[in-house]
């Protein structure tokens, strides 16, 4: 498994090195900088990595960035639960706790093992959260536990995500098909994306 601070220098390099002139200069949005650990804060709190302004807008993301292993799939996930946690406080995980606008999921032509490999996007998206939990909450978005591996759509109008768990039985995540958002609500949830078809 993965090192966090392996985690973070791969999620790092690829803000700096790639997003922030594929994604953040197309899309015009001027990156806040943090002062002392505020940007650590709102991480942990927030589930916010990064503040940009435009036209005097905050916008407020979460980054996701995976390597080329992963070039096949076209979903995200999202932690969900850490049932076995002993601190009532850190069972519910990331999906109940992130306040970021924004999540920009991107993977990349390169590894995590050796950075200098990642050189641009294969694929990324840029996922509107509030309009996202805002079709979980009228029922257009379901999470349920099921044996799928990733959403499906049902009944035409409604995307059915499943909630999954880690093999070690430690914590549970949803994942949902980029694919999928674009067909039922064309580009109101995922607002723009590359190579997901």
């Amino acid at each position: 498994m993965a090192s966090y601070k392996s985690d973070r220098n791969f999620s790092d390099y690829v803000h700096q090195n790639i997003a922030k002139k594929e994604i953040y200069k197309y899309l015009s949005w001027q990156e806040v900088q943090f002062k002392d650990n505020y940007g650590v804060h709102i991480d942990q709190t927030d589930g916010i990595d990064y503040i940009f302004l435009k036209d005097n807008d905050l916008i407020t993301v979460q980054e996701r960035f995976r390597d080329e292993k992963y070039k096949s799939y076209t979903d995200f996930t999202l932690r969900y639960r850490r049932d076995q946690n002993i601190h009532d406080s850190r069972k519910f995980s990331e999906f109940f706790k992130i306040k970021a606008h924004y999540l920009v999921y991107g993977i990349v032509n390169g590894t995590k093992s050796n950075l200098e490999t990642c050189t641009s996007f294969l694929k990324y998206a840029i996922v509107d959260l509030k309009v996202f939990y805002s079709l979980i909450s009228k029922g257009n978005i379901h999470l349920k536990e099921m044996a799928h591996h990733t959403s499906h759509i049902y009944n035409k109008d409604t995307l059915v995500c499943p909630i999954k768990f880690n093999k070690d039985g430690s914590s549970s995540f949803i994942a949902v098909n980029i694919p999928h958002l674009i067909e039922l609500w064309s580009y109101k949830v995922v607002i723009f994306q590359y190579g997901f078809h």
